[in-house]
């Protein structure tokens, strides 16, 4: 939609009109989710990449909120259930 107006000169702000997996709150879901279920195997460097950042996201929540840590050391005895 961006590439389409601006096309047209229509100049478009739209700060979060990334990607979706790039917003703090998608990369501390998944962060957290690859806590809870491990980081899955992948070869393609670029998403390689995106899933230990997003992995070192989830460990740095937890490190900040012992709470949460707990929740999660839980899930993951349990297999995430």
């Amino acid at each position: 939609m961006r590439d389409a107006l601006e096309a047209v000169d229509l100049q478009v702000y739209a700060p979060r009109a990334g990607t979706l997996l790039d917003v703090p709150e998608a990369i501390a879901v998944f962060g957290l989710i690859f806590q809870v279920f491990g980081v899955p195997e992948h070869n393609h460097t670029e998403f390689k990449s995106w899933l230990d950042r997003v992995y070192e996201e989830g460990r740095k929540l937890m490190a900040r909120d012992g709470f949460l840590k707990r929740f999660i050391e839980a899930k993951r005895r349990r297999g995430g259930v």
